[in-house]
């Protein structure tokens, strides 16, 4: 417990609450009397005392909740105010429960976990149906008792029953990264009690895997959290509708023919915006009569805008003329650093017709405007296409299409994959194209090198971006996910990382490529930003069935970043660090998917952070669902200016809650420093399955204010190669 004077114990004046709750025989629970007899009398200094009741649940391992175990504690409050901040302390009740053996799921039943490590099997789990986790249902903190730093606070509660297994099951243990000195302890076996961005309490199990409470009686001993709140500005922008007509998101989920069947949003839909030019493109079925009953059919709509007295003016969206009865993807836009009436849009056109395999016949398409947005005379497919076939004869198309970004000479850079090899085998193999002629026609830069005979190697999720190398180069920095076995049965990959150095219009160097296996598992499906002076950042998900090598609690729930000091692409690479953690649903525990019932979707896009060299401020955004395991979701911005060691408050960006919302994107207008936004948003329905596309603008002033307000610090780390000692 806290350590107190005499005084405070005696304006306390509470006893211990024991809530007990069998998972045979579930039932509600009363407070202590003595909990609800506290008093301030005599006490004008003392801290404000109250008691505040929370609702809590068991939910499975795949957070399913367990009909019938709601469960009501009263958790005290000690309010203390200190300067302009105040100190919170919630004291929990001892809590004992049981978890058990369930299962809602008859996947959980009839598939095992097994991990294939080298050839060796290094892993095998029965079902994940045991034990499970407790989750808040009812009675949230408000925002005035929830904490200001941002990653919530996570508390120990000591197990006194040997339930909690050690963190011991990695079959590949390696030595964590170098950070400035700092050591990896792993978790002691206990419970972890999260307090969430929506104010709710989550109590996991630790060393075990995925944070799961193991089967069995438990009991978590009574426990006191202190932390402190401080006032923020918490709305910092005005949300904007920019499509017209509701988007059907029940058919908007994977490319044919898994239309329908598919769990994930995972349009990038990548925004632009330049000299104040705004420009959003997304992929929009509103103007398909009866799309519900045209499942492979999708559209694509833009809108062309700029940022007027600190507010967001877009034009009324058009579409874009596309072939009839494809489906599009992956959209993103850009605009020419040297003519910003010149704008190019990026797109995938899926045929549902073709033959084909997970994806039928695809075509990489660029159109492409001379008048803001006003005539598109160019529109049409890309003269460098994916190479590799489904079958003899029939070409494959791409996979992952990052899309189209313009450098600072003018210079159009387009980057997809291969998804097939020649033979037929998926490979999704990353290439990037370049044009210097305003986007007319393009040139094959690098391609990923593939050399795997066995064909079991997997690409996914490409990302890039413009900076420096930090060796006096500009260019184009790459990642890549590289699954080394991923059709061998393992899902274990790291980054794979390169760059292209550009000096000019039409002029670009020697590439650079390098695989960083010491980083496996530490962060995947990331988002690149890099700075003028060679800093590299890559911010995603951890996962893989071998956790993270370098663990912190509630691993599987945070958004990670990892840091590249300036140097040789193969050095300094330091990390992962937490940027935030948060609830999701997910489909299973091994691969958190940003979800919300009844629409599994809205995966991060590819451009999530973005580096402010004039601010020197780090940005990231995220969606996440609020409360827990709710339908509704909320998009966060933050900022570090310590390279991604520590972040600000989570600002709320989207002004309404109501229903699932995600994909965000951003970008910087160098030339005004305004931040331009983008995602997809349900909240205009009430089905919760239809959605619009929303922006909003931080303009200039209010982001110098929310900048300023942060210390500012620069740590570098010289790291050898893969990041390890």
């Amino acid at each position: 417990m806290l350590k107190r004077s005499i005084n405070d114990l005696l304006c306390l004046g509470m006893a211990a609450l024991v809530a007990i709750l069998p998972y045979s025989s579930y039932a509600n629970f009363e407070s202590d009397p003595v909990l609800l007899e506290h008093t301030l009398k005599g006490r004008s200094s003392c801290a404000k005392i109250f008691d505040h009741k929370m609702q809590l649940y068991l939910a499975d391992a795949y957070g399913l909740e367990v009909p019938g175990t709601d469960f009501w504690i009263t958790l005290t409050v000690v309010k203390e105010k200190i300067g302009d901040a105040t100190r919170v302390t919630l004291q929990l009740p001892s809590i004992s429960f049981e978890t058990g053996p369930f299962a809602n799921n008859p996947y959980e039943l009839t598939n095992p976990i097994s991990e294939i490590i080298d050839g060796v099997p290094g892993l095998f789990l029965p079902p994940p149906q045991n034990g499970g986790y407790l989750y808040t249902k009812d009675g949230y903190l408000p925002r005035e008792l929830r904490p200001s730093d941002v990653l919530p606070r996570t508390f120990f509660g000591p197990s006194n029953n040997g339930q909690n297994i050690p963190f011991n099951y990695i079959s590949n243990e390696s030595p964590p990264p170098n950070v400035s000195g700092v050591t990896y302890t792993p978790p002691q076996p206990g419970f972890q009690i999260r307090i969430t961005n929506s104010g709710g309490l989550v109590i996991e199990g630790i060393g075990t895997l995925a944070n799961i409470i193991p089967p069995g009686t438990q009991q978590l001993s009574a426990t006191d959290l202190s932390y402190i709140v401080k006032p923020y500005k918490q709305h910092i922008c005005k949300d904007t509708r920019i499509s017209k007509g509701a988007i059907n998101v029940a058919q908007y989920t994977l490319p044919p023919p898994t239309l329908g069947n598919a769990d994930n949003v995972r349009d990038h839909h990548v925004n632009d915006a330049y000299h104040n030019v705004v420009a959003y493109a997304w992929a929009d079925n509103s103007n398909i009569p009866d799309a519900a009953a045209n499942p492979n059919q999708m559209n694509l709509a833009y809108s062309i805008g700029e940022v007027k007295d600190g507010k967001l003016k877009m034009h009324p969206a058009k579409f874009l003329p596309t072939p009839d009865n494809t489906y599009i993807w992956d959209t993103a836009i850009a605009i020419n650093r040297t003519n910003p009436k010149n704008i190019v849009i990026s797109f995938l056109v899926i045929d549902p017709n073709s033959p084909g395999d997970n994806l039928p016949f695809s075509e990489l398409y660029a159109a492409v405007s001379f008048d803001g947005g006003k005539t598109w005379p160019i529109n049409g497919p890309t003269n460098v296409q994916p190479t590799g076939f489904v079958a003899p004869g029939v070409p494959g198309g791409a996979g992952d299409l990052p899309g189209v970004r313009c450098d600072k000479y003018g210079n159009f850079w387009y980057m997809a994959t291969n998804f097939f090899d020649n033979d037929g085998n998926e490979i999704n193999q990353p290439f990037i194209m370049v044009s210097s002629d305003q986007g007319a026609s393009w040139t094959l830069a690098y391609t990923f090198p593939y050399d795997d005979v066995s064909h079991v190697d997997f690409y996914d999720y490409p990302s890039f971006c413009f900076g420096g190398d930090g060796l006096g180069n500009y260019g184009v920095q790459m990642v890549v996910d590289f699954f080394p076995g991923n059709f061998a049965g393992s899902s274990n990959g790291y980054p794979s990382r390169a760059f292209i150095p550009v000096t000019g219009l039409g002029s670009w160097g020697t590439s650079q490529q390098a695989n960083l296996p010491a980083l496996t598992n530490n962060i995947f499906t990331a988002s690149i930003t890099a700075s003028k002076d060679g800093k590299v950042w890559t911010y995603g998900s951890p996962a893989g069935l071998d956790p993270a090598q370098y663990c912190f609690p509630g691993g599987w729930t945070n958004n990670r970043i990892v840091f590249k000091s300036p140097g040789p692409i193969d050095q300094n690479y330091a990390g992962p660090w937490g940027v935030i953690r948060y609830n999701t649903l997910s489909i299973s525990i091994y691969f958190p998917v940003w979800q919300a019932s009844p629409l599994f979707g809205f995966f991060q896009s590819v451009q999530t952070n973005f580096y402010d060299d004039e601010r020197k401020a780090l940005y990231v955004i995220l969606n996440a669902t609020n409360p827990e395991l709710s339908n509704n979701s909320d998009i966060y911005f933050l900022i570090s200016r310590n390279n991604g060691l520590s972040w600000s408050k989570p600002f709320k960006i989207n002004t309404s809650s109501l229903n699932n919302r995600g994909c965000p994107s951003m970008h910087l207008d160098t030339k005004t420093g305004n931040l331009l936004l983008g995602w997809y948003d349900c909240r205009d329905y009430k089905d919760g399955l239809s959605f619009n596309y929303y922006g909003a603008v931080i303009d200039a002033d209010t982001l110098d204010e929310l900048v300023e307000n942060i210390p500012l610090s620069n740590p570098l780390f010289s790291i050898p190669s893969g990041g390890y000692n």
